[in-house]
């Protein structure tokens, strides 16, 4: 019997002859055992006088009619008991390849009971025409076996449906105690108890079953494991039909302080922008670049990556940005068209905090507002006392992240006057200790300081463009040049502020300054109080301005996306303004990906046709996709495929921590990483959860995973 690149012996051992339908075992029992000659197969003999190696030779076939041999495993194998034997032994399973004890081994196989019963079943099943022959009995026998699997499948149905449901709603399985006596022994076990109140068929199964009772630790993770390798192949099928990938990875730590890392895959799916979440890693060991490529090599290869992967983005450590021995540098060897993206967002959040911590003034004023949120928020009287005079609590502040102190500042903007006379009934009721009268004294002094006023109007207002920026960062299907064109218009409100916001400012500050602080600042001299504002003033935004140039200024190197670019159209459908300098980068990052003659073709019709004018490359790419075009401008529509896949930011995978944090509570805490991860996967997936379940072969889908290992339970018709 020829062999391929896979042997029917390996094809057994993986899925059993007991297994197959009729047709497959007819087949098989047709083409025979099967005898290859085993070259490799060795052994070295040693005796008192001599060392020699003993050969296999192909005659032992002859000799021993139930052998069987596989060339890619280099073994041997008893054909009737790889059939028909339900025990693992060597000539069943593992394979037999001892050469200096075959002799003995066969002598000992050929008399085992288990040998000779496999031997007559092997005869029965060749004397017997099955397709033709079967008697009433067999026919009997096999009609109870399929209603059992029958009922068996429906009752596995409910069991992935109240898995699904769990997944969905984020709840912990298991319960402290399981035991019959426990009142609650799980959401798992007592949905089941609820759901067969009403289920005859759940109801049943519950109260009978003595050998697969589906309530066990075990089997609530293998259904996990199997609708989540179910949902993860149909990614996987989605990321081998894209033309290209982006890999995004961002790291935070649980609620266990392990270092957890994202995995998030981009690409374009029906002309539609997908972000696939595909795991979480722990490497709270190796955080080094190493370990960070030997993940992301993984990850790669486990996709099928390298040759579709044209961006990486993560946020701006050495680790992962680095040139030379950061991550990004380690993956450009790999794949050399991976274009390396610093998120976006992160990259705010980075110009807000460096331009203020730089700025002495600006640190004590946040380190002051980071004050008064913790001590409003350190004692349940205090908490209870801020609501009797504001009806809420004031928010958390984030060193870290800054994009987010903006509701901060808004709230004490906008009732600092209530939070000034909070800070007084602390000083003068009696329940107070000293201490927190002490500070009390000390914030409320804060909140009329005229610098701590004018500092909360400045910070209101540059929060509240900043924030709105922020929210644009955070939205998926955005490309980089609409998120570089927000960027600019951020630039320019700041230097339109600069240039004409000072006295407005100044002139607010002062009507919402106590009469002490404005007499303060009259018995100065108001001239230069006002000129160290104004210079105060124009550091925080010149602070901001070079910033966000600086560190936005690594776009320039994305400029082939200006071939999409809906504002240069009316230029470029000129013959003569045709960017040829722009195609020349693209090739140059992208080289070999297109055929530039025929994109430059393409590109001069469309400039000049009303169907795409004002269009975003992501609308672009939805409009080729949705009229059928896409084939007509190949090349365009790759184009539009490209500069869609490439990331400006990593908010899907930042906002997949809020998943793990959300599953990895006090009940959830001494799950595996293995399952913390299949489970972060099916909440953060959901929504692609809710369509294949729509879809007529989910259940067979997760049922074949589930049985891919053998169960007590019969779950196979016949």
């Amino acid at each position: 019997m020829c062999e391929g690149d896979k042997s029917v012996v390996q094809d057994l051992l993986e899925t059993p002859f007991s297994r197959r339908s009729l047709a497959e075992k007819l087949k098989i029992i047709k083409d025979g055992r099967p005898c290859p000659p085993l070259c490799n197969l060795k052994s070295v003999h040693k005796d008192k006088r001599d060392t020699y190696t003993r050969n296999f030779q192909v005659s032992q076939y002859d000799l021993y009619p139930w052998l069987c041999g596989c060339k890619n495993l280099n073994k041997l194998f008893c054909w009737p008991c790889l059939l028909f034997s339900k025990g693992d032994s060597a000539w069943s399973s593992a394979g037999f390849d001892k050469l200096n004890s075959l002799c003995t081994s066969q002598k000992k196989h050929r008399s085992s009971v288990t040998h000779l019963q496999c031997m007559l079943d092997l005869l029965h099943f060749r004397q017997q025409r099955t397709d033709e022959t079967l008697d009433s009995q067999r026919k009997f026998r096999n009609s109870k076996h399929n209603k059992m699997v029958c009922k068996n499948r429906e009752v596995l149905k409910r069991l992935i449906d109240v898995t699904c449901h769990l997944v969905n709603q984020e709840l912990p399985f298991r319960g402290h105690n399981e035991s019959d006596s426990s009142l609650n022994r799980g959401n798992y076990i007592e949905l089941l108890q609820l759901l067969k109140e009403y289920d005859t068929v759940l109801k049943d199964h519950i109260e009978t079953a003595t050998v697969f009772s589906a309530t066990s630790s075990a089997i609530q993770n293998d259904l996990i494991q199997s609708i989540h390798d179910v949902v993860l192949d149909e990614i996987t099928i989605q990321i081998q039909n894209a033309p290209f990938v982006a890999i995004m990875l961002d790291e935070a730590s649980d609620t266990e302080t392990v270092s957890q890392l994202s995995t998030v895959l981009r690409y374009i799916h029906e002309g539609k922008i997908e972000e696939r979440f595909v795991g979480f890693t722990d490497v709270s060991t190796n955080r080094c670049s190493d370990g960070l490529f030997n993940h992301a090599q993984s990850v790669i290869s486990k996709f099928n990556l390298k040759s579709k992967l044209v961006a990486q983005t993560y946020d701006g450590a050495s680790v992962m940005s680095g040139n030379l021995h950061g991550l990004q540098g380690k993956v450009l060897e790999t794949c050399p068209h991976a274009l390396h993206v610093h998120c976006y967002a992160h990259i705010l959040n980075l110009v807000l905090s460096q331009s203020l911590n730089n700025i002495p003034e600006c640190k004590v004023f946040f380190a002051s507002l980071n004050g008064i949120a913790t001590f409003t928020s350190h004692s349940r009287r205090g908490m209870y006392t801020l609501t009797e005079h504001l009806l809420r609590k004031i928010p958390s502040f984030a060193l870290t992240e800054w994009s987010f102190s903006s509701c901060l500042v808004n709230m004490i903007d906008e009732h600092r006057v209530l939070i000034i006379e909070y800070f007084e009934d602390i000083v003068m009721q009696d329940v107070w200790s000293a201490n927190d009268k002490m500070a009390a004294i000390g914030y409320r002094k804060f909140l009329r300081k005229f610098e701590t006023i004018f500092l909360l109007k400045l910070f209101s207002s540059v929060f509240a463009s900043s924030d709105i920026l922020y929210n644009v960062l955070q939205t998926k299907p955005l490309d980089v040049i609409f998120c570089a064109t927000k960027i600019n218009e951020f630039q320019e409100y700041l230097r339109r502020e600069r240039d004409t916001g000072f006295q407005l400012l100044w002139k607010s500050s002062n009507d919402l300054a106590q009469p002490r602080e404005i007499k303060r600042l009259k018995f100065s001299m108001v001239d230069s109080v006002e000129s160290k504002y104004g210079m105060l003033f124009y550091e925080i935004m010149d602070n901001l301005v070079n910033n966000l140039t600086v560190r936005f200024s690594n776009i320039e190197k994305m400029e082939f996306f200006g071939l999409l670019n809906c504002e240069k159209f009316d230029v470029y459908k000129l013959k003569s303004n045709f960017p040829d300098h722009l195609i020349s980068k693209l090739i140059r990052v992208y080289e070999g990906e297109f055929d530039t003659a025929l994109l430059k073709n393409e590109l001069m019709v469309l400039y000049g046709s009303e169907d795409i004018k004002g269009k975003s490359p992501y609308e672009v790419l939805q409009w080729l996709h949705g009229s059928s075009m896409a084939t007509a401008f190949e090349q365009t529509y790759k184009l539009a495929n490209l500069i869609s896949t490439i990331p400006a930011i990593t908010a899907s995978a930042a906002q997949s921590f809020t998943a793990l944090w959300r599953i990895r509570t006090y009940l959830h805490s001494t799950q595996g990483q293995d399952r913390l991860s299949q489970l972060s996967l099916l909440s953060i997936e959901k929504a692609l959860l809710a369509e294949l379940k729509k879809t007529p072969n989910f259940y067979d889908l997760v049922i074949a995973k589930f049985t891919s290992i053998n169960r007590r339970a019969e779950f196979h018709f016949k």
